[in-house]
């Protein structure tokens, strides 16, 4: 699950990850560069999650970074997935955030190459194991959940060792 959770009272939270936040674009000039809030600010975007709107954690992250610099964020395109934003930015339509695990995965399928700049200050999605407190997990569930921690682990340091 991404962080934060709001009502964590009744559960058990382990964060097991973190991954990078990442400006792409298909225009290798404008990721020469870490990105500052100004400069997001000013960027033609195009956002994931458009159901989740401003309750998305990253875009909440995005908002108050770009508030700092007394700027308002708004994206030109709203997508719902990830996939989809990815594709756009690819094609040149305009430029993205994603965190830098998943733009290594999706790499391979983009249409064109995407360019990575980090956001200064540097943004992260959070991720953790949760489940009810005070509940006995079976083994077949505790083995669910050291695979998926494995697997969360190794998406997030591949993202960390490769330029989109």
């Amino acid at each position: 699950m991404a962080l934060p959770i709001l009502d964590d009272h009744q559960l058990t939270v382990r964060s097991v990850a973190r991954d990078e936040i990442v400006y792409l674009s298909s225009d290798p000039e404008r990721a020469r560069r870490p990105v500052t809030p100004a400069r997001l600010a000013d960027a033609r975007l195009v956002l994931s999650e458009a159901t989740w709107g401003e309750r998305d954690y990253t875009r909440q992250q995005l908002t108050r970074a770009v508030q700092t610099a007394h700027r308002t964020l708004r994206p030109h395109i709203e997508v719902e997935n990830v996939e989809t934003a990815l594709e756009i930015a690819a094609r040149g339509h305009a430029d993205t955030i994603a965190a830098r695990g998943v733009v290594h995965r999706l790499a391979g399928q983009l249409p064109h190459r995407l360019h990575s700049a980090p956001l200064r200050p540097r943004l992260y999605d959070h991720f953790a194991i949760v489940h009810r407190r005070n509940t006995t997990l079976s083994r077949a569930t505790r083995t669910l959940i050291d695979l998926a921690t494995t697997r969360l682990r190794q998406a997030t340091a591949r993202g960390r060792q490769a330029d989109p």
